[in-house]
Parts: structure tokens; C-alpha cells; sequence
């Protein structure tokens, strides 16, 4: 389309357009192919809106949920009081620079949640049925029980504890200081907190299972594993598909109770129906373009079913896989500086001793490839060899910055940046606005300096305003003011 030197934008745009839908439609005919191969044509992604929809049905067809019930009311709504994210915070909930003294690695579980289902075995059979006797040598031997506890007394503390609470502002705070504090937990949550933090308490509510577990969960998720391995052997994309079933089979277990949804009705009818359904109603916006409203209602959750049961013990359990080597950790005097979930900041000259404990412990490895294994995982594109922190700056959850270097590399450095909230595109502009390197950002971050990022990174990266009548504008100017006291 290039006429006398000019392109002619229009049909260079309409061009591309074209071609982006059909590497579109070859990319999902290619994935939907993949998935009926790999489901021996049982899941048709024609048919699902989620990954995590399919992922479940696929289990289903397996076998895992036979005789695993879906519950509803107020089993659900208390068992699901015992559910916990993945744990991320600084050592201590404190801020931390790590001068240029000590080398860290990034020690990162292997496929964490698929390690914890195969570490799990399967899911509790039956209906859950209420604790009458409360002493807990009476549940202990119970196949599976969630409760709500009280802690009388925390006898040993971890700088990365094992406990948490949600603070009068909202954030889930884990702290040691949970003496005379409600809990509610499961059966692996328990025991794990009676294990490190050596914990006095006394039970006041719950339910327990005692039908046995269906035990087709652990043979699933290996299978799933195992071909994945095989796959990225052979280095077919396959394998980006059997990664998506085995860490999206369990979360929509813990699907939330949707309690509104939306009705689009015309103006002409809209009185109508507010007449009709005004107990239900909480708010209403008016579209001009369309001449109708869009009406939000209340929707009754005494309907929703889920398997809430199965997702805390997955999360219970990838915690347990983290337990075991952070408190090993803590009790060997290895420092750790930040944990996100699923990996450790930790000192990288510790790791062969830690690796060492650890097989006199449990008799198995620690470092390697497999399920409930670890590695070292931080990434560069240009840097080779062995990658390391030789330096890092923590400021909070999910905020933090390393800077990397490569055994084989000389002294050439890369980033691994982290600012919930700003995109590495503005933290990257901030720093060539500023002729300053990104660990110079944190430092300034650190010492309390308030910093605001452009979000548009000067208008390179565009961003959308949603507005209730349904247009979308284009914002000109969006900052962020990032501050850390």
C-alpha cells in the first residue's frame, strides 16, 4: 500500500485487521483441537466461557468428584472462613534494603498448586457433619474437619508466620500476635500452626468428614504433569495446555456467591419493570446512544453451590509444601528477605546446606524439577549463566526490586522489578525521564521520598476510562503517587 513513497494508512490498517483475525481464528481452531485431543474429545471450549470452567469438568469426567459433595448456606459461607491466599510479605512486615553482602536467589516452588493436590492425595468424600465433641484428640483422626478456633497462646514466632488476620484496614496481615484471637481453619492449617508455632488452644465450632477420601485426584494431576514434562521435552505447545488444566482445575471450587446481575431494558419499559422488580433493585443507568437502562439487581445466593471444601485444602496444603522449608529455614538461621506465594527470596550460599537438612527430615530431595521440588528462578534476557540478586530493596507486598547479575555475564546487570499497581512501561519511563537506574527509584522509595508515575508513560501507552453510560474515553494524563512510610 505504499503509493509515491506514502503509505496509505486506511488500507494498511484494514490489511492488519484482517490478518490479526485470522491468526486469531487459526490460534483458537489450534487450541480447541488441543483440548479435545487431550480430553479424548470431552471438553469443547466452544461450550465454556473460563479456563477454570473447563479445568473443573475435566476433573469431573476423571472421576476426582465422585462422591465429593457441592454445598451451599451456612456450611459453605463458615468453611469457607478457613480459606487463605497465598502468603506474601517482607520478613517481618518490615521494609528492607539488602546491601551488596549478600547474593539472594529466587527459590520458587515447582508448580506449586499441582504439587499440592498430588501432596493432598484427594478429596474428602460425603457431607460434612457437626462437631459435638470438641476436644481435639476426638478430631484429630477424622479424615478432614474445619473449625473455628481460639488461640490462647503462641509459644514460638517466625518471621514469616504462619497465622493471619485481616487489619481495620482491610489488608491480610500475617502476624504471631494471635493470643486470644478468633481463628478458622482446616485440618492441615491446624496441625501445621500445633507443629511450628507450637500454639495453645481451644475449639469452639465445626464440621468433620469421616467417609474416606476419593483418592483419583493424585493419579490425575500426575498424569496431567507427567505429559506436560513430556511435552516441553519435545518442546510442543501442547504443553502450555496441560499447564492451564492442572492450575486451573481447583479454583473454581472456590467460586464467590455472584449476588447482583445486570438487565438491559428499554426506555419504554422501564417503569415497568422498576414496578415490578423494586425490591431487588440497586441501582440504574440510562444509555442515550441506546435509549435503554442498564439495571443492577440483587441476586439471591441461597442457591449457590460450590466445592469450597476442596479449595481451602489445596491452598492448606501448598502452604504445608512452603512450611516445611521456610520454618526448616528459620530454624537453621538461613536468612529469607521475602516470600510471594510460591518462592523465597533467601540467601543463595545457604541453599546446598538447607537442601542437605531438608533430605534428613522428609528423605526426599528438595532442588529439582519435580512436584513439591524447588529451583532457582530468576530470568534475564540478557544475562547468562547463573542469576543472582546481588542486591535487593523490599519495600512491601508485591513491591520490591533485584538487582540481577550473571555468573557468565561479567558485569553487565538486569532488573527483576515489582510495583503493584504501576506497570514496569512507567517505572522504565520514570527512569529515562530521570537518568536513573530502577534500583535508584526503590532506594528513593525506601527512604520515604514520594515518587508519582506516568501511567501513559507520556502518552506512549494508552488507557481507557469506563464510564456508567457505557462510552470509553482515552485518558490524556493518569499518575500514580507511590509513597512507603
Amino acid at each position: 500500500y505504499i503509493d509515491n513513497d506514502k503509505i496509505d494508512i486506511i488500507k494498511y490498517s484494514v490489511e492488519y485487521c484482517v490478518m490479526d483475525c485470522v491468526v486469531l481464528e487459526e490460534g483458537y481452531n489450534i487450541f480447541r483441537n488441543n483440548l479435545l485431543e487431550i480430553t479424548d474429545g470431552f471438553i469443547d471450549i466452544n461450550l465454556y466461557v473460563s479456563v477454570a470452567s473447563l479445568s473443573l469438568d475435566y476433573m469431573k469426567i476423571k472421576g476426582v468428584f465422585d462422591n465429593v459433595y457441592e454445598m451451599s448456606g451456612n456450611v459453605r459461607e463458615f468453611i469457607n472462613k478457613c480459606m487463605y491466599g497465598g502468603r506474601t510479605m517482607c520478613s517481618e512486615n518490615k521494609k528492607i534494603d539488602n546491601p551488596q553482602d549478600q547474593i539472594l536467589a529466587d527459590f520458587d516452588a515447582v508448580s506449586l498448586y499441582p504439587s499440592a493436590m498430588e501432596k493432598l492425595g484427594g478429596y474428602l468424600q460425603g457431607t460434612p457433619k457437626i462437631i459435638k465433641n470438641l476436644e481435639y484428640d476426638n478430631i484429630k483422626n477424622y479424615d478432614g474437619y474445619f473449625v473455628e478456633i481460639m488461640i490462647k497462646k503462641v509459644n514460638k514466632k517466625f518471621k514469616f508466620p504462619l497465622m493471619s488476620k485481616i487489619t481495620s484496614e482491610g489488608i491480610r496481615d500475617w502476624t504471631n500476635e494471635m493470643n486470644n484471637e478468633i481463628f478458622y481453619c482446616d485440618k492441615t492449617t491446624l496441625e501445621e500452626i500445633i507443629k511450628y508455632h507450637q500454639i495453645e488452644f481451644k475449639i469452639i465450632r465445626g464440621y468433620y468428614y469421616n467417609e474416606g477420601r476419593n483418592y483419583e485426584l493424585k493419579s490425575t494431576i500426575k498424569h496431567l504433569f507427567n505429559t506436560r514434562l513430556e511435552a516441553k521435552k519435545k518442546k510442543n505447545p501442547i504443553e502450555k495446555i496441560y499447564k492451564l488444566l492442572m492450575n486451573s482445575c481447583y479454583g473454581k471450587c472456590l467460586l464467590k456467591p455472584i449476588d447482583t446481575e445486570y438487565k438491559y431494558i428499554s426506555n419504554s419499559k422501564y417503569k415497568e419493570f422498576i414496578s415490578n422488580n423494586y425490591n431487588w433493585v440497586k441501582d440504574a443507568d440510562f444509555c442515550k446512544e441506546s435509549n435503554t437502562w442498564r439495571i443492577k439487581l440483587i441476586k439471591a445466593i441461597n442457591e449457590h453451590f460450590n466445592l469450597v471444601h476442596c479449595g481451602v485444602e489445596v491452598l492448606s496444603t501448598s502452604k504445608k509444601i512452603m512450611n516445611e522449608v521456610m520454618c526448616l529455614a528459620s530454624d537453621l538461621d538461613i536468612d529469607m528477605y521475602y516470600t510471594d506465594t510460591d518462592s523465597i527470596h533467601i540467601d543463595n550460599s545457604k541453599i546446598n546446606y538447607l537442601a542437605d537438612e531438608y533430605k534428613k527430615i522428609h528423605n526426599r530431595d528438595l532442588i529439582g524439577k519435580n512436584m513439591s521440588m524447588f529451583h532457582s528462578d530468576f530470568s534475564s534476557d540478557i544475562l547468562k549463566g547463573e542469576i543472582t540478586a546481588q542486591r535487593s530493596i523490599f519495600l512491601g507486598k508485591k513491591c520490591y526490586v533485584d538487582e540481577l547479575v550473571g555468573s557468565e555475564s561479567g558485569d553487565m546487570v538486569d532488573y527483576h522489578i515489582r510495583l503493584k499497581g504501576i506497570p514496569n512501561a512507567s517505572i522504565l519511563d520514570y527512569c529515562y525521564n530521570n537518568n536513573i537506574t530502577p534500583y535508584e527509584v526503590y532506594e528513593k522509595l525506601y527512604n520515604k521520598e514520594e515518587v508519582i508515575f506516568d501511567l501513559t508513560c507520556g502518552g506512549k501507552k494508552i488507557n481507557f476510562k469506563f464510564h456508567n453510560d457505557m462510552t470509553i474515553s482515552t485518558l490524556d494524563e493518569f499518575n500514580r503517587k507511590i509513597s512507603f512510610q
